[in-house]
């Protein structure tokens, strides 16, 4: 019952703070971790792919470039989509993460969403399909825009893709714009509702004076009949702890 609690209750810290987890967060991060990488990477990988489709003087080579293409992006890059988009749902669903509680994650989210789109459009041949239909209106510049992007065709359109790659890799590391105070640990906020709660104050024993005849010696009664918690918690934390010499 406990692990699926941390699991509820994972997320909450918000902005660069780190959440209890256990054997079961861990492995949907490695798995989110593996598939990061597979989609970067590959991402990078079909970079330099182009560049040197671009920049190569021979016309023999083009046809093996394409092929590497190709196969990176239908071997790596979409199921390492598939796979950040599968364990985001976990984290959106399951934990206290959600959608778009965090700008961050819903930034994540527009971005893997629209890659997931817009790369299996343009994948499948119904991309291209769109673009000569929509060509004949002369509507089809929307499209090509965003499929230099997805597939770039020049070397700043693949210098856009890589920002793009490298803002979803900073956003998770930084998280800006959370929107959300410090978590405090569940453990200090039941200790403030406990000492919140403590309203009534707890009797002590009246103590009686006592009278030694032989000495002639009265001990005067302590005027400690109540005491309050609180008070005495507030005093403590406000008091340094005694030096040497006082000890």
């Amino acid at each position: 019952m406990y692990k699926y609690d941390v699991i509820r209750k994972f997320g909450l810290r918000g902005k660069g703070y780190s959440s209890p987890d256990n054997y079961i967060i861990k492995n949907i991060k490695a798995i989110h971790l593996l598939s990061a990488t597979a989609w970067a990477g590959g991402a990078l990988a079909m970079q330099a792919l182009s560049f040197l489709k671009f920049s190569t003087a021979d016309v023999e080579l083009l046809p093996t470039i394409q092929y590497c293409l190709y196969f990176v992006d239908t071997w790596v890059v979409m199921p390492g989509l598939f796979g950040c988009i599968l364990t985001g749902l976990f984290y959106s669903l399951v934990t206290s993460i959600g959608f778009f509680k965090y700008a961050w994650v819903g930034f994540k989210w527009i971005v893997a969403l629209s890659a997931c789109f817009w790369g299996l459009l343009f994948w499948f041949p119904y991309g291209d399909m769109l673009i000569e239909h929509l060509a004949k209106d002369g509507w089809d510049w929307p499209l090509r825009m965003v499929r230099s992007f997805i597939l770039p065709e020049s070397m700043w359109q693949g210098g856009m893709q890589l920002l793009i790659i490298l803002t979803m890799c900073l956003v998770s590391v930084y998280r800006p714009l959370s929107f959300r105070k410090k978590y405090k640990p569940v453990r200090r906020v039941l200790e403030k509702e406990a000492k919140a709660k403590m309203v009534e104050t707890v009797p002590l024993p009246r103590l009686t004076q006592v009278v030694t005849p032989r000495e002639g010696v009265v001990h005067k009664q302590v005027q400690a009949d109540w005491y309050l918690p609180r008070k005495i918690s507030t005093v403590l934390e406000r008091t340094s702890p005694p030096d040497r010499q006082e000890l």
